[in-house]
């Protein structure tokens, strides 16, 4: 027998065969499946997941797209869900002058505004057949000059003006006379003085066709209410005192200077929304004449 077939390997020897004892957790032992792969971190293995591989490749090539796009989802979804919850109005009346009509009451009672809104909307029907008469009423505070004069020397100093509230509904006011659906106007006579001095450019229209026929008309501001006739401010607007809205919940706080005028559909009207602006001036046209006339729509 040879030296070679005698010799027994020793325990402690280097020459014993390198993969005989491998472990499973040699490196050296790992197959390259996705399925075998892990790493090893402080004596711990972790699996490594072929999808979080990828996902993690993913966010690395794409980041800012997905970012850009989850963007774009996102404002697409609150824009969808705007757009459904958003009310659609079917008429668009505008109260501005100098009776403060607030917003909200004291004690839980029915606000002035509330019940300004609630009588005018008897005269608006359902132009765009969705069941509901909703109406959108614009109340803009705006007293005049004499009017801020007495709040200023009122000699109880209870009241106080508030001037950046003015400046901002003046602003607003100006802006629904140029654009927009806001055709029946309330408004107090200084207002439709301010914007009929200019006779070039007036945004009013003449108020009488829109009055009940056969209906008694005068222009002596001092007529007397029970008379039954229709006093006008100027040929653009009639006293709201002398129509059969004056005695309505809401109406019947407005000042004695508050007049009811028409705004004319300009150019500037029609290139704003178009077609659909004019079919809101249509529709306005309508609901000014339910209200001179007292005729609730039913």
């Amino acid at each position: 027998m040879s030296e070679f077939e005698n010799k027994k390997p020793d325990e402690n020897s280097q020459e014993r065969d390198p993969l005989a004892h491998k472990s499973r957790y040699d490196p050296l032992a790992r197959t390259n499946t996705p399925e075998a792969q892990s790493d090893t971190v402080d004596g711990e293995i972790k699996i490594k997941s072929p999808f979080l591989s990828k996902l993690e490749n993913f966010w690395y090539h794409y980041k800012w797209h997905s970012i850009i796009a989850a963007f774009v989802i996102i404002a697409i979804l609150i824009c969808s869900l705007q757009m459904c919850t958003k009310t659609t109005y079917d008429m668009y009346i505008m109260y501005a002058g100098g009776t403060d009509v607030r917003m909200t009451a004291e004690s839980g009672t029915e606000s002035h505004f509330e019940k300004l809104l609630s009588a005018t909307r008897k005269y608006v029907p359902d132009t765009n057949n969705d069941g509901e008469r909703n109406l959108s009423m614009i109340n803009l505070y705006l007293p005049s000059s004499e009017q801020i004069k007495e709040i200023e020397n009122d000699p109880s100093g209870n009241l106080e003006v508030n001037y950046s509230v003015i400046a901002e509904n003046t602003e607003n006011f100006e802006h629904y006379m140029l654009f927009g659906e806001y055709y029946i106007c309330i408004l107090s006579k200084h207002l439709v003085d301010e914007w009929t001095k200019n006779t070039e450019a007036i945004p009013f229209v003449p108020i009488s066709p829109y009055l009940p026929d056969g209906a008694k008309v005068s222009t002596d501001a001092t007529q007397a209410r029970e008379e039954n006739t229709y006093v006008l401010a100027n040929q653009y607007a009639v006293y709201l005192y002398s129509t059969p809205l004056a005695n309505k919940p809401g109406y019947n706080n407005l000042g004695d200077d508050t007049v009811i005028c028409m705004r004319t559909l300009s150019e500037l009207n029609t290139r704003y929304k178009g077609e659909k602006n004019k079919e809101y001036y249509r529709n306005s046209e309508n609901v000014i004449r339910n209200m001179l006339a007292d005729k609730a729509y039913e």
